[in-house]
């Protein structure tokens, strides 16, 4: 899966947009499953967000934490808290674009 594919899914959304400018629309609760790769992961999620931005769509990330017994979709470590990854903080801050060398 990548930005190519994403787009085509998204595109009616994309679509409404556009024929709605005076609607709010907005991308809630998606993420990555913790299970994957965490490059995978960061780079759906950048692709996810840079296609949002592009549109003009607001979003929110789902989920911060998890309890330490389910598989989720969490950003932190569920016994430290600490973010599993710095590049993943940054890509959801919207501070990583696509073509970036350290993306």
């Amino acid at each position: 899966m990548d930005i190519g594919f994403l787009r085509q899914q998204m595109q009616p959304a994309f679509d409404f947009r556009k024929a709605h400018p005076d609607k709010v629309l907005w991308l809630g609760e998606f993420g990555s499953i913790s299970l994957a790769d965490q490059k995978c992961r960061e780079n759906w999620m950048r692709d996810v967000i840079l296609l949002a931005k592009e549109h003009g769509i607001s979003f929110c990330s789902w989920d911060y934490i998890s309890s330490q017994n389910i598989i989720g979709f969490q950003l932190c470590d569920p016994e430290t808290r600490r973010i599993l990854s710095p590049r993943l903080k940054k890509i959801i801050q919207g501070k990583v674009r696509r073509h970036s060398a350290k993306s």
